[in-house]
């Protein structure tokens, strides 16, 4: 018994002994070694419970007497007669260099301290064994992210998981945070700062940097070329291998954001001019396959719903893309909201001009609000025009598909009352102004949200006397509405005269 409670009292002090020292680390080492062991407790979770849904389908697999080596999805390819062709490319043969860099460098601070801690013990000085705890967790870490970056290769993702890149991400921002306390210490203190935790700091910055950078877009450069005589289209003329889908549908947040996705066809357009076999297919989500299913689909439910009463097609499409309609919606929200940034921030600006500073460094903040929002303005533009016209084209696609599948299954009879001039004339005409709507969608909450800003921007700096602009934008939107609808009525006789000749035509 006394001896027992002899180890207990010891391993209590020693673990408090630890715990102390762990505690009078630096914040940011403190931090890295808080974040990475999360991460990896995250990366070990993530493993266990993969391994947990295999064997639970493994024992289902069993259960319906179905072997389990059918169930691997490299057996089944290779059943089908299918040859895969891996291209590696050189950014992801960077990446691994990056992460075995930094993980040898982490494994050379961690035996450089051990070492150096090591003798002190052996020549009975008192050892701080928290020391190499940051390059300990750091080593952990690097391990982990090295191997998980290389069975990207073996696995032939496309694109790198989000635990590694969130990883990647969290590495570099202490990374940066270390630097600048190394920094600013160093300048107080000199050489005498310097250690191997700084050291190693500083030469895998670099790397870690390009590390956010790949994070950032999560594309690994990882091609898989697929030749199957099974899988070869039948109506598309392709060729044979690697099909060329645009590389929109798997392109990073960076990528999205600069539209740099069009990169590779921009490079050879500025070569020669562009051939057909150069544009890429387009992804299946943006196909007219695609979105015809997801329209008649919702068409269908309409009609199942209510039987007697003919559904309603702007609600079927409602239903089709309104996740579309809600993402373009936001990025419409946010460009609204930061282009009125710079008309509400220039009385301060005009007032700083003339030389009343109210906060210390106030011209540095201006300059980088308006920069800021300007930023944003300018990237939610772009992605609003581009969902916009997304929207309208997959619209577009799925209703030219059902007119065209509706105009197969006439009768005889019915086409003598609908004609194909007529049919042609919806496909071409009708589709495209409803197709076009999109870009008007969202004019419903956008405008009286622009009429309420400005209002409130204008009271903000004239008073009452914005009164008098709010009454002269009612005015102006009355007196808009008959010519509106004036407009309308000789919009509907060009439409009817033009179907009419159509008629005459066909």
């Amino acid at each position: 018994m006394g001896i027992t409670f002899l180890i207990n009292d010891t391993v209590t002090q020693s673990t408090h002994s630890v715990l102390k020292a762990i505690q009078g680390l630096p914040v940011f080492e403190l931090a890295s070694i808080c974040i990475n062991l999360t991460l990896f407790l995250v990366f070990l979770f993530i493993i266990s419970a993969r391994q947990i849904l295999v064997c639970v389908s493994r024992i289902r697999l069993l259960k319906d007497d179905t072997p389990v080596a059918s169930s691997s999805p490299i057996r089944r390819s290779t059943a089908d007669g299918e040859i895969r062709v891996v291209t590696v490319s050189t950014g992801f043969k960077l990446v691994l260099l990056c992460c075995f860099y930094v993980l040898f460098l982490q494994f050379l601070a961690l035996g450089f301290d051990g070492v150096a801690l090591i003798r002190e013990a052996v020549n009975g000085k008192v050892v701080d064994w928290s020391i190499i705890a940051l390059p300990a967790a750091q080593s952990l870490a690097w391990f982990v992210l090295s191997f998980s970056a290389l069975h990207c290769k073996f696995k032939a993702s496309e694109k790198f998981r989000l635990l590694l890149r969130v990883w990647w991400l969290f590495s570099f921002f202490i990374s940066l945070c270390n630097l600048y306390v190394d920094g600013r210490s160093f300048l107080v203190e000199g050489a005498k700062h310097l250690n191997s935790h700084v050291v190693v700091n500083l030469a895998a910055t670099p790397a870690i940097a390009f590390l956010c950078f790949v994070a950032v877009r999560g594309i690994t450069g990882i091609q898989v070329c697929r030749n199957s005589d099974l899988q070869e289209p039948l109506l598309l003329e392709e060729e044979s291998g690697c099909l060329k889908v645009t590389p929109y549908s798997n392109a990073g947040l960076f990528s999205l954001a600069t539209l740099s996705w069009l990169n590779p066809l921009l490079s050879i357009g500025a070569k020669r001019p562009l051939e057909l076999k150069d544009i890429p297919l387009l992804a299946p989500k943006d196909r007219a396959k695609t979105n015809y299913k997801v329209l008649n689909l919702n068409w269908e439910k309409l009609k199942a719903e209510n039987p007697s009463k003919q559904p309603s097609l702007a609600w079927s499409i409602l239903k089709s893309f309104w996740k579309e309609a809600a993402c373009n919606a936001i990025f419409a929200l946010v460009n609204t909201l930061v282009s009125y940034v710079g008309p509400y921030m220039i009385s301060y600006f005009v007032e700083y001009l003339g030389g009343k500073e109210t906060f210390p460094h106030e011209g540095y903040i201006l300059a980088g609000i308006f920069f800021s929002a300007k930023l944003v303005e300018t990237l939610t533009t772009r992605q609003w025009y581009l969902g916009v016209d997304i929207l309208g084209m997959h619209v577009r696609s799925a209703l030219t598909a059902m007119v065209y599948r509706k105009g197969l299954r006439l009768s005889s009879l019915a086409k003598q009352s609908h004609t194909s001039g007529e049919i042609v004339n919806y496909m071409a005409v009708d589709v495209q102004r409803v197709g076009d709507y999109s870009w008007y969608l969202h004019d419903i909450w956008m405008l009286p949200l622009q009429i309420i800003l400005a209002l409130a921007i204008l009271y903000k700096n004239v008073g009452i006397a914005s009164i008098a602009t709010l009454v002269s934008t009612i005015i102006s939107i009355i007196v808009s509405v008959p010519l509106a609808k004036i407009q309308e009525d000789y919009q509907d006789k060009l439409m009817a005269a033009k179907d009419g000749q159509d008629e005459e035509n066909f």
